[in-house]
């Protein structure tokens, strides 16, 4: 097979699709891999790199796309990256962020007209229903929220100047963290391990009970409810929202009253937006990562690992490439038959909408998957 590997549009994106040492595995079994020209350096990782591995480069994102069977991406879609030259059948692995109502349904109609084979990384689920492949990064998202909370409290930035770590004969600041998936452990976890105080809202009891022994009794942990939350918020000094949305959540979770009662100068670190959180505006850049409304410091940055790229780009790459490795060597369709992974990551089949997720979020068909017709 031939895989392509292009530049990432989004702001300060440094993740790539796959990293060198991975794209030479798959040269090492055959295959051809091209990268666009200059994919890597973002990462700390130039095209010498991968050209060592056997990988081959082209100058733009139009040669790849007229070029490869298949594409790895990493972040959605950008205005960009929808008007390059998809062909008819091609297999396109992203994380399309298309069944948490975000995505515009124009958007979707651009994809599903180019008649791609789409694989959605964030949809992807093991066989216990748990998702698989948001994992890694929520894990780091997790870890730095609570470092971007302290930094953007400090008093050059507009924030109330609290001091977010025990200091001998000062009043130490709160944490509030929604949920407590992957990112909302790891968060909960970097604060205990600073020893600052936390608060974590959960709603399904066996999660709770796994929190518990895991975090001990270093965080206090609360059942997720409306009044528990307008509680905990009026002294709370650094809210994390870690809470996947979808379609199916009632939001907002955390409303604008409830804001207004937090300590001006607090801040909200909102890693999800999807409106959990009423006020948080649009999303914010790397480039431009905080802004203040009525006294409240926001950071809404939707891709923080891209902060930390030797990090996120390893680990993302021990992640998903079984599951490129297997579409390799065995094809789509028969990959697919034997890979519950990879199968429930396929949104879009040739033009029908095969997730319902992304179906409903979208207000499109629904089209069951049938490997055997469709691949």
């Amino acid at each position: 097979m031939i895989f392509g590997i292009p530049v990432e549009l989004k702001d300060k994106e440094t993740r790539v699709g796959l990293s060198p040492r991975y794209a030479g595995r798959l040269v090492e079994k055959g295959h051809t891999v091209y990268i666009q020209k200059g994919v890597g350096v973002p990462g700390g990782m130039p095209d010498e790199e991968y050209e060592s591995y056997g990988v081959k480069v082209m100058d733009t994102a139009e040669e790849l796309y007229k070029t490869c069977d298949a594409i790895i991406r990493f972040k959605e879609m950008q205005p960009g990256d929808l008007e390059m030259p998809f062909q008819e059948g091609q297999i396109v692995f992203s994380a399309f962020h298309l069944g948490e109502g975000e995505i515009e349904e124009k958007d979707t109609k651009v994809l599903t007209e180019k008649k791609i084979i789409g694989v959605a990384f964030e949809l992807t689920r093991y066989a216990d229903g748990s998702r698989a492949y948001t994992r890694p990064m929520g894990e780091i998202a997790g870890r730095m929220a609570p470092l971007l909370g302290w930094q953007y409290i400090q008093r050059q930035y507009g924030g109330s100047g609290v001091c977010m770590v025990p200091i001998s004969g000062t009043k130490m600041g709160k944490y509030v963290i929604l949920g407590g998936g992957h990112a909302g452990l790891a968060a909960a976890q970097t604060i205990a391990g600073l020893g600052s105080r936390c608060v974590l809202f959960e709603k399904i009891p066996s999660r709770m009970e796994y929190l518990r022994n895991i975090l001990g009794t270093s965080v206090e942990l609360r059942y997720s409810n409306p009044q528990a939350i307008a509680e905990e918020l009026k002294d709370c000094d650094v809210l994390i929202n870690a809470i996947y949305g979808m379609p199916e959540l009632e939001i907002p979770v955390v409303t604008k009253e409830m804001v207004a009662s937090m300590p001006k100068g607090s801040v909200i670190v909102d890693m999800e937006g999807c409106g959990i959180i009423e006020t948080t505006g649009p999303y914010s850049t790397i480039s431009d990562p905080y802004y203040i409304i009525d006294d409240i410091i926001y950071v809404a940055v939707p891709n923080i690992p891209a902060m930390v790229p030797r990090a996120a780009n390893e680990i993302w790459s021990d992640y998903i490439f079984p599951m490129i490795e297997d579409v390799a060597d065995n094809g789509l369709k028969e990959a697919a038959k034997h890979n519950p992974i990879l199968r429930s990551g396929i949104i879009m089949v040739r033009g029908k909408v095969t997730s319902k997720e992304v179906a409903d979020s979208q207000g499109v068909e629904y089209v069951p998957l049938d490997i055997d017709a469709m691949l």
